[in-house]
């Protein structure tokens, strides 16, 4: 990601993902306004469904987040399913309720040591919980459950070739099974009848969503220092080039592509050129638009 490298480069990306996610935000809250709601109208209800939606479009925004989480948090991710996977390959392929539920256990208690969380990791997941307490107080353990766990734990799960772990091919339905469930309780959502399989473990379900909330809201509670470097380092998965003409193709290819495609964006009417608002508006606030200088950090 051009965008990626080159505030973190220049020791802004945290500052750019604040900025980013509070966008992000208020623009989410801005949807029931652009239904036109008349003053009596059952609003509650429109703010529930926009509730519903914060953070979960694949939005620039949510990319970006969930590339920095996956990068800083390899190592972690992976120690955190590699257990899961060696009992995997130790066993014979099981799909059964009881199995199902001991593994998805086994997951959700490790993942509740929120204490093992890199700082780093944490510390972003500050910034989205205090971003969603500004519109959306009661959406905050689900704002950072949608990072943590709905955009990088579930899908190293089902794909754990992204963490270098392997698995057998017989086990892939067993795995797909293990983040339905932690899908569910991170949504805060029971099976229904009609998944017979799943909806006999909807009592663990329930027994886990609180826990689960709580370890959310823990992580979503540090109050992140935007002065600090983003937490990348040598033991993380990232390729940091200092190369004069990677940095140059970098910020040509933004400049170009904003350049480009700014009059369309701005004039945007599908929600997925609205995608790319919230960084198009943040770059004409916080940078005064890309320059041939470096871009400028976000100032608070």
């Amino acid at each position: 990601m051009a965008i990626f490298r080159i505030w973190e480069r220049e020791g802004s990306l945290l500052l750019l993902i604040k900025g980013m996610l509070m966008e992000e935000v208020r623009m989410t809250g801005q949807s029931e306004r652009k239904l036109g709601l008349p003053p009596n109208s059952k609003k509650s209800t429109h703010l529930l469904d926009s509730q519903a939606q914060l953070f979960r479009t694949n939005s620039v925004t949510t990319r970006i987040v969930a590339f920095y989480i996956r990068t800083v948090a390899f190592n972690y991710f992976r120690g955190l399913l590699r257990p899961l996977m060696d009992r995997l390959r130790a066993s014979e392929p099981d799909t059964s309720p009881a199995t199902i539920g001991a593994l998805s256990q086994m997951v959700m208690d490790d993942l509740t040591r929120t204490m093992d969380v890199p700082a780093p990791v944490r510390q972003v997941l500050g910034l989205v919980s205090a971003a969603a307490m500004t519109q959306f107080p009661e959406a905050r353990s689900q704002a950072v459950a949608s990072f943590l766990i709905l955009r990088v734990l579930c899908p190293a799960i089902i794909s754990p070739e992204r963490l270098d772990l392997q698995v057998p091919v017989e086990h892939r339905r067993t795995l797909v099974q293990v983040s339905k469930v932690i899908i569910n309780v991170a949504n805060n959502q029971y099976f229904a009848s009609k998944e017979m399989q799943l909806s006999s473990l909807n009592d663990l379900v329930g027994r886990n969503i609180v826990s689960i909330a709580q370890a959310m809201n823990e992580l979503g509670s540090q109050t992140p220092l935007l002065n600090t470097q983003s937490g990348l380092d040598e033991d993380v998965h990232v390729t940091r080039s200092t190369d004069p003409l990677a940095i140059e193709a970098d910020e040509s290819y933004l400049r170009h592509y904003i350049t480009k495609n700014e009059s369309r964006l701005s004039l945007a009417k599908n929600t997925n050129v609205e995608n790319f608002i919230p960084l198009i508006e943040l770059l004409r606030r916080t940078s005064g638009g890309l320059t041939n200088d470096r871009p400028a950090a976000y100032d608070e």
